[in-house]
């Protein structure tokens, strides 16, 4: 019985704690908690580098994703198609030719409505989580591989 009232007070106090941080608006979701507080985030599958990204957005009806990519796959690889699997969108017929060990820049203007919120636009201001699956091919076997990748950040 002494045990059970021992530690019944220290959950007591560890639930109004949190009580506490979710009133005064401290996000207690990780992902919540890393897009407040954390700096943007780019990952790709091993093989190709993610060195920048930037989500606009755009009074025009979309938002613009911007990507560089550097190819660390020890062969020479051809771009062919970039998807967003969370916004339904694809571009396709990219056909740039990245040497290795150099970069490519793959501006995308998209109609990236956010299918989470309605299918409203990624706002000014907010977070988001993308991800994204690269199509390239071998530039010399003409042999296609998949890279997966997720973008996180905040919309400028």
């Amino acid at each position: 019985m002494e045990f059970l009232l021992s530690y019944g007070w220290a959950i007591v106090v560890v639930i109004s704690a949190i009580a506490a941080l979710a009133y005064f608006g401290v996000p207690l979701t990780p992902s919540g908690f890393a897009a407040q507080y954390f700096p943007e985030q780019c990952t790709i599958d091993s093989g190709l580098a993610c060195m920048d990204h930037s989500v606009r957005y755009n009074q025009a009806g979309f938002n613009t994703l911007d990507l560089k990519i550097k190819n660390n796959v020890g062969y020479d690889i051809i771009v062919s198609t970039i998807t967003l699997p969370d916004f339904g969108n694809r571009l396709d017929n990219i056909d740039q030719t990245v040497a290795n060990g150099n970069w490519i820049e793959i501006p995308t203007v998209m109609d990236m409505t956010n299918a989470a919120s309605s299918g409203s636009l990624l706002q000014k201001g907010s977070s988001y989580e993308i991800n994204f699956i690269l199509i390239v091919k071998n530039s010399q076997s003409g042999l296609e591989h998949e890279f997966h990748g997720v973008i996180k950040g905040k919309v400028n």
